[in-house]
């Protein structure tokens, strides 16, 4: 049953656009989906499109010259985008409200449960966009829907026209967003783990899209890798939560007197990855890594974690969960030895983070290199266990 919403104040239609940080994230989309569902915004416009550097630029053209521009625009096109048309009454303020601040750091204190406090990544990478005026949402809404008349669309309902009906594709979970949001994937993390159901759904659903590397490639973080381990020495190296990513198995045919392990809590992307690189010389080993792992104390030279502590801190009880996912990894690891930490979070929220949950037990190093394949910059820390 479809129902009016407001006929009788004022209602006005901002610009939500979902960066590639969440775009790509079915977790994330079906979680500020429901968010706008239940706030009662109308989706009256929407698209899932990917901008060219010439398209960000133009978009944040008033922030051009400023320090941070360069990386807004690498980050808006560095992957899919969404964009939404919403409605309702004050829809601006609701809407840049339910958002939260730019300040991602911050905002994670203040507003924990806005879209930023729970999705963003740093204030660039800060989930979501929204108007802040009727004037830049006419504005920014003709730059993705250049023949929707939106002052006309809102005329019809100040004349009484028309009253704001939810939209019937609105209301259907399957079509929204291009996203699957059936049953199947209508689990929310785990509270214990935070990651095993749902990546046991995600690697045994009929997914025809699964990433094998996250944010860079084993070429890329080659060098890195042979200043680590060197070329004589055998090291123990320990890819955890691994996916499919192929760091482990090449790394094996690099560095072939190493031992080399590629974990992960879901048997069928291991099976998938032995299937792939099927004469490498890697163990794979099934377990859960908020829990104990299958090695002796003292054990491993470098864990490679490419993605797996970002999953982690940002569930409900994320830091708690990190806390025991570092602690494991130390129990293993030598003293001297490294974890390796690939993400696309900042220094000034990743150092912090990692300081607060190893205490003085670590010295850490970061650098910044820029993905080839998307052009974003991504940070190497190196967290080495005193």
């Amino acid at each position: 049953m479809r129902k009016a919403l407001c006929t009788k104040h004022s209602v006005e239609a901002t610009l939500a656009i979902l960066k590639p940080d969440v775009a790509n994230n079915w977790w994330a989309v079906q979680n500020i989906t429901q968010t706008i569902r239940k706030k009662d915004f109308v989706l009256l416009q929407q698209t899932r499109t990917r901008w060219t550097k010439n398209d960000a630029e133009k978009f944040y053209e008033a922030h051009a010259g400023r320090f941070f521009h360069r990386r807004l625009v690498e980050s808006m096109t560095s992957g899919p985008i969404i964009a939404l048309v919403l409605a309702r009454v004050n829809a601006i303020a609701e809407w840049r409200d339910i958002i939260g601040g730019t300040k991602v750091c911050k905002t994670r204190y203040v507003q924990p449960n806005s879209i930023r406090g729970e999705f963003g990544l740093s204030d660039t990478r800060n989930s979501v966009h929204g108007s802040d005026s009727m004037h830049s949402a006419v504005q920014e809404i003709s730059a993705f829907f250049p023949s929707f008349d939106v002052v006309g669309e809102l005329e019809k309902y100040k004349l009484g026209e028309r009253n704001i009906l939810e939209n019937e594709s609105f209301t259907n979970n399957n079509v929204l967003l291009g996203y699957n949001t059936s049953k199947e994937y209508q689990d929310r993390f785990n509270d214990e783990l935070g990651l095993l159901d749902t990546w046991n759904k995600f690697y045994n659903s009929s997914c025809k899209t699964v990433e094998k590397d996250w944010f860079i490639g084993f070429d890329e973080l080659k060098p890195k890798l042979l200043e680590i381990l060197g070329t004589t020495a055998r090291k123990t190296v320990v890819d955890i939560g691994c996916g499919t990513s192929s760091v482990g198995p090449l790394l094996s045919q690099l560095l072939h007197h190493n031992d080399v392990y590629c974990v992960d809590g879901v048997e069928k992307c291991l099976l998938m990855l032995k299937q792939q690189y099927p004469h490498c010389d890697v163990t794979y080993v099934v377990a859960n890594v908020c829990k104990q792992l299958p090695f002796t104390e003292n054990n491993v030279d470098l864990f490679i974690d490419k993605g797996t502590f970002d999953s982690i801190i940002r569930q409900n009880n994320g830091e708690q969960l990190c806390e025991v996912y570092m602690a494991e990894l130390f129990r293993v690891l030598k003293h001297g030895g490294k974890v390796m930490q690939v993400t696309t979070d900042e220094p000034e929220q990743r150092v912090d983070i990692l300081h607060q949950i190893c205490d003085d037990r670590v010295n850490i190093s970061y650098e910044e290199i820029e993905s080839k394949e998307n052009g974003i910059p991504v940070f190497i820390y190196i967290v080495m266990r005193r």
